[in-house]
């Protein structure tokens, strides 16, 4: 077969050498002047060659022996060295933040509230309101760790562009769905927690993390149990359900996600999770505690103040019974784990696995449900406390959550430990804050273990904030 030619060269007795000419692209590299300024200078590519543009040539001089050996350095587009730069961060964000720099698997999603963090790295690429939630969060833990006020004012640029996203998206609810909406509350929420401090030790991060639950249990009430029954908004919304405990606890008053239908329906087609059936108890706490406020407004003479109170009480042996069968059933393995580390933790090692991470998490949550409960029981039966069937002394619990504390002080258990301990720690703390005398008990020192590195500086700074918001405060936590 003849090397294709033009009719012109055959007919002329030539050689035609054009279909032999190799192709030549060009290329633009920044190359800085002694002023500082940036010029272009191209350079020519061909087989097995190279060439400088003549007009730069001499300019380059200097150059030359490094660029025949060194490949040349190709100049992004700016859009695509801001990209660069985001992934980079991001991925250290995930790489420092997860357990073992990994996401979460399925089996750690039962029994851990950090599933959240699979879907938004999975939406980030392609929801504008998800990838600037993300970076803004990223820019924060980066800049807290490495100590840069730079970056940390990128974070709180980016958090300003994540607020107005987010009202934009729940004034207009249709606009983006469920997940997508959830997630981009669940990072604003994640910003407050670790970065929402002004620096005063006000009261204003907590309100702050409070709007935001607040807001996010208004958009799940305009939508309805059945918007949450499957995909990434079911486990965004099983998740929620954790910081609507919070909430509930915080104001006193039963949560809407403690009804039946809400407990039920986003789960019509998928089982529930060791975690979900914990909760399911958990949601009944703040009810509680709205219960017992009422109680403590009556008077002696009220003659609906001891059905009141036997109302209560039977509420709490009901609710004891229930944590007796999930600690049998449900939490069974995440309550070993705790046997296998022994009395006194500190076992926990780069071996330790992400799914024993998330049973650590459970545990804790376990360990702060006895607390609740026994504690509102004992508020409500005077002297006869101990008599009360099922009744465990809360301090009991407190020191068995400070002995599991060195269990997460491992650099493998990613910086996710101030979220799986934030709440648990702050139960125990103001347990003991209104029950201790003069000098801090050993469950304190226990569990103030935890406060140590960049998550206890975030932590120490949420608890005094909340304690601002508390009336009466009782003793400071962090003393």
């Amino acid at each position: 077969m003849k090397r294709p030619s033009c009719g012109q060269c055959q007919r002329s007795g030539i050689e035609c050498s054009g279909y032999r000419k190799e192709f030549i692209f060009l290329n633009s590299t920044t190359q800085e002047g002694q002023d500082g300024s940036l010029s272009l200078e191209k350079e020519s590519y061909s087989a097995g060659t190279r060439t400088r543009n003549p007009a730069t040539a001499g300019s380059a001089a200097s150059r030359a022996a490094a660029t025949s050996t060194t490949p040349t350095s190709v100049a992004l587009h700016e859009n695509l060295e801001r990209s660069a730069y985001e992934n980079n961060i991001i991925d250290e964000f995930w790489a420092s933040y997860l357990p073992n720099g990994r996401a979460p698997s399925e089996e750690a999603m039962k029994y851990s509230t950090y599933g959240w963090t699979s879907v938004a790295q999975n939406l980030h690429t392609e929801s504008p309101i998800i990838r600037v939630s993300l970076l803004s969060s990223a820019l924060g833990m980066i800049g807290r760790q490495r100590n840069d006020s730079e970056i940390f004012q990128q974070s709180r640029q980016a958090y300003g562009k994540t607020l107005l996203a987010v009202e934009k998206s729940l004034r207009n609810p249709s606009k983006h769905e469920a997940h997508v909406v959830l997630t981009a509350l669940r990072l604003v929420s994640f910003y407050e927690l670790w970065f929402g401090s002004d620096g005063d030790g006000s009261a204003a991060q907590y309100q702050r993390l409070m709007a935001h639950i607040n807001g996010t249990m208004a958009y799940l009430l305009t939508k309805g149990p059945d918007t949450f029954s499957e995909g990434y908004a079911h486990q965004l919304f099983s998740e929620f359900r954790l910081s609507q405990v919070v909430a509930g606890l915080h104001a006193h008053k039963a949560s809407p996600l403690a009804s039946h239908e809400w407990k039920t329906i986003p789960w019509s087609e998928i089982p529930k999770t060791p975690r979900d059936t914990l909760l399911d108890i958990m949601l009944e706490f703040p009810g509680l505690f709205e219960e017992s406020d009422r109680i403590k407004v009556m008077s002696d003479g009220d003659e609906q103040l001891a059905h009141a109170q036997w109302l209560l009480r039977e509420k709490c042996y009901r609710l004891h019974e229930d944590l007796q069968a999930w600690a049998g059933r449900d939490g069974k393995k995440a309550l070993e784990l705790e046997l296998v580390n022994g009395e006194e933790t500190d076992t926990a090692s780069s071996t330790t696995s992400s799914e024993e991470f998330a049973m650590g998490h459970l545990l804790m949550l376990h360990h702060a449900s006895r607390i609740i409960l026994y504690d509102a029981l004992r508020s409500h039966t005077g002297s006869h406390v101990e008599a009360i069937p099922g009744y465990v002394d809360p301090r009991l619990y407190c020191r068995r959550m400070g002995n599991f504390i060195p269990f997460f002080l491992v650099p493998n258990a990613g910086s996710v430990f101030l979220d799986m301990t934030i709440l648990p720690i702050t139960v125990a703390l103001e347990y003991l804050s209104r029950n201790e005398k003069i000098e801090p008990s050993t469950e304190k020192l226990l569990l103030l273990r935890a406060f140590q590195g960049h998550i206890g500086t975030a932590a120490s700074m949420l608890l005094t904030s909340y304690q601002k918001t508390r009336k009466p405060a009782g003793r400071p936590f962090l003393e």
